[in-house]
């Protein structure tokens, strides 16, 4: 009994020193971990640094602290019960820098196969999810914070991919200030051939930003929008982006989400019968859609009760519209577009309200057909109602403009002079009268609108802008500009 009780005692002694070993009591939580497919007991750090689960990566680190995930795939297991803080097979509860592997995302692969629920769940702010590959899941990742105070606020994800999610690719729910960028989202919508599914979904979501993402499928009909904005989705911004594939529209802005910027993106190949590349619904104000790409679809550009809109610098081809305005509308710009090769019409103007449509190339010379204005039009047909003298007589006249201002009348009292930016925002636009400026070194020349001053803010340091004037009337040939900075005229 004696020699049985000792070899007792000495186990619990030996058990005890392991225990204290790898989880000191009363220790801060480790700022940076380790996840690895191949780690097991026999890994040094086992339990407190180095784990096999990402969701243990995840819970072990400090908040503010850094998962590391090595390559390798990752099979998730629904366990049970569900995490009590929200319904994500991975839950990221805690600000955290979650890193795979950013210059190739496919090599650390996360699978999930339950269709109820997401793979990665964030609801804490400030968290970086960078270089992933999610299959399956209902969604690749959700930060849906509806009905509840907004903790998932100022994330990123980045260099991630998403393929084959049930419903949508990345999901954004009343929660703020998002960045996705340089995501690639496949075939999202598998649950729900035709349903209501998005390569990426934004609802009651205000900042958010959609950077250089690539949006496809290849199954018909299965996804219905591909990035899809709705219900006070306010100032988002979607550029450098290529959609291809989707079923109805591949840019889907509904309802009040003013102001958005759809800039530079690529859009291709819109798979129904009735279908826009970019669709906004109504009820958006101070809206840019500027430097597109847009081949086959339906309608290139949909646009209906809407106040503010500057469709500029884009290029719609191969479309049956290239771009149809439904119902009334206020100040709204269309111009240096190429527009060229859609089947019935270049510009469709529904609202009964004549729309600036100048400046467009239009596929020929001789103009944009119209009757009775430009019988011997080749270019494509515009409609009643669409001021489009002058048009572009150089093909692909293409300048993205982010930015538009006016001045109801020039110094010189010549009537309204419009100023679009290609980079930042114009302020301050104002009229200089020519008086006020040196004469020294000013060329002999007339200035018949007088002079312009504005400041751009927002631009790209040691960046270059183009400025784009439109004004009064057309500048005859010979037309000089001129500047004055550096007190001096340039």
């Amino acid at each position: 009994m004696r020699k049985l009780l000792g070899i007792s005692l000495v186990l619990a002694l030996v058990l005890s020193f392991s225990l204290v070993a790898t989880t000191p009591v009363g220790a801060d939580p480790p700022d940076v971990v380790w996840v690895d497919d191949d780690f097991d007991v026999n890994t040094p750090g086992w339990g407190s640094t180095h784990f096999d689960s990402i969701q243990d990566g995840v819970d072990a680190v400090a908040a503010g602290g850094t998962v590391n995930v090595a390559d390798g795939e990752y099979q998730l297991e629904d366990s049970e019960p569900p995490p009590a803080e929200g319904d994500g097979r991975i839950l990221v509860n805690k600000t955290v820098h979650l890193i795979g592997n950013p210059g190739n995302p496919e090599n650390v692969e996360v699978r999930y196969s339950n269709e109820g629920r997401p793979v990665f769940n964030i609801i804490a702010p400030h968290v970086t999810i960078d270089g992933f590959k999610t299959v399956g899941g209902q969604n690749g990742f959700r930060m849906d914070m509806a009905g509840k105070t907004d903790t998932a606020h100022d994330s990123t994800i980045s260099n991630c991919i998403v393929e084959n999610a049930a419903e949508n690719g990345i999901h954004i729910h009343s929660s703020h200030r998002h960045t996705i960028r340089y995501a690639e989202i496949v075939n999202p919508g598998l649950a729900e051939v035709g349903g209501l599914t998005n390569g990426i979904f934004v609802q009651n979501a205000e900042g958010t930003r959609i950077e250089v993402c690539t949006i496809t499928s290849d199954k018909v009909k299965q996804m219905k929008w591909g990035i899809n904005l709705e219900a006070d989705a306010h100032d988002t911004e979607i550029t450098g982006t290529t959609i291809a594939g989707s079923a109805e529209a591949a840019i889907r802005v509904a309802g009040d989400v003013s102001p958005v910027r759809i800039t530079n993106n690529i859009i291709d190949d819109v798979a129904w019968d009735w279908g826009p590349a970019i669709w906004l619904t109504g009820g958006n104000d101070v809206s840019v859609i500027s430097g597109n790409r847009i081949d086959t679809a339906i309608w290139g550009v949909s646009v209906g009760s809407s106040v503010d809109i500057a469709i500029t610098g884009n290029s719609i081809q191969n479309t049956e519209h290239g771009i149809v305005i439904w119902d009334g509308h206020e100040d709204y710009v269309i111009n240096f577009n190429s527009i060229v090769d859609n089947t019935s019409s270049g510009l469709t103007n529904l609202s009964g309200k004549e729309v600036d449509a100048r400046y467009n190339w239009w596929g020929d010379a001789s103009g944009p057909y119209n009757d009775p204005d430009n019988l011997d039009g080749k270019g494509n047909a515009v409609s009643a109602d669409v001021e489009f003298v002058p048009w572009y007589f150089l093909e692909d006249p293409r300048i993205p403009i982010t930015s538009y201002d006016d001045v109801d009348d020039t110094a010189t009292g010549t009537g309204t002079a419009r100023f679009g930016a290609s980079e930042g925002v114009i302020v301050n636009l104002r009229t200089v009268e020519e008086a006020e400026l040196p004469a020294e070194g000013k060329p002999r020349l007339e200035f018949p609108h007088g002079f312009f001053a504005l400041d751009i803010v927002g631009v790209t340091v040691g960046g270059t802008v183009t400025v784009s004037i439109m004004l009064p009337q057309p500048a005859p040939p010979g037309t000089q500009y001129w500047k004055y900075y550096d007190d001096a005229w340039h």
